[in-house]
């Protein structure tokens, strides 16, 4: 016969805990002259019991797709895991460098189109607001032909252009524009609110050319790359290819900074 009897409840807290980790550590280098590499995640649920894990993974780049263990790329960005304790999971995957579209066009005309002209910064600004959306500060590079006989006329057009384009676009960019046949015809861009900076691309001419062209500009620096690399031998010493180099950047840098 029962007399009597008594209980109690006990608790106990959940222990929510993991750890996550990459392999390789860090950064993911591309080897040279190769366009894959491939790292891993792995997920341990470190806590005494089940737990739904939440797990995402972003490709900020416009460059590059994270592809998976079966070449596929990763489209669905987020999963819920379900792990019991001291379980784990690992996910393999690739980085792949794309050949992505440059925001790069070349004014190439001989009988310059004004429509022409209008058409590629259109092209340009849309691809623009792409690159902000990805929370990326776009450069906007209209190169005009250094060889054509209407490259000055080409260049007004351009400037009207692209003073009209800056009044659609909420965020501020960078200008990369061919150094000018006038000196500071491009002085109003260095100045506009909607401009973060203004550089200059070499555009075939020498860097002799580009750096008294460059001189003559005030608030112009250099965002030269033939001219930068000219002289560079693959079969110099590097004594050699440093010394050359250096003076390839000392040169430009007095050009941006020292004007006439």
């Amino acid at each position: 016969m029962d007399l009597g009897h008594d209980m109690f409840w006990a608790y106990t807290k959940k222990s929510v805990s993991w750890t996550i980790s990459t392999e390789p550590a860090g950064v993911v280098y591309f080897k040279n002259r190769e366009d894959e590499a491939r790292f891993s995640v792995n997920i341990i649920n470190t806590g005494a019991d089940a737990q739904p894990i939440m797990y995402a993974i972003n490709n900020m780049s416009l460059q590059s797709a994270i592809i998976d263990s079966t070449g596929k790329p990763v489209k669905k960005t987020s999963h819920v895991l379900l792990l019991n304790s001291f379980e784990d999971t690992t996910f393999y995957y690739s980085f792949k460098h794309m050949q992505g579209k440059r925001n790069f066009a070349m004014i190439d005309i001989e009988n310059y189109r004004p429509e022409g002209i209008k058409e590629i910064i259109k092209q340009q600004f849309a691809f623009a607001k792409v690159i902000q959306n990805g929370g990326l500060v776009p450069i906007i590079e209209p190169e005009v032909d250094i060889k054509s006989p209407s490259k000055e006329k080409c260049e007004e057009i351009l400037k009207a252009e692209l003073f009209e384009a800056l009044e659609d676009i909420d965020e501020r960019v960078i200008f990369k524009l061919t150094l000018p046949t006038k000196a500071n015809f491009y002085e109003e861009f260095t100045k506009h609110p909607k401009l973060i900076r203004v550089v200059a691309l070499s555009g075939g001419y020498s860097r002799h050319e580009s750096n008294d062209l460059l001189s003559k500009n005030r608030n112009l620096i250099a965002s030269f790359s033939r001219a930068l690399t000219e002289g560079l031998k693959v079969d110099q010493t590097e004594p050699q290819f440093n010394e050359v180099l250096d003076d390839a950047i000392e040169s430009i840098y007095l050009a941006s900074t020292d004007k006439k």
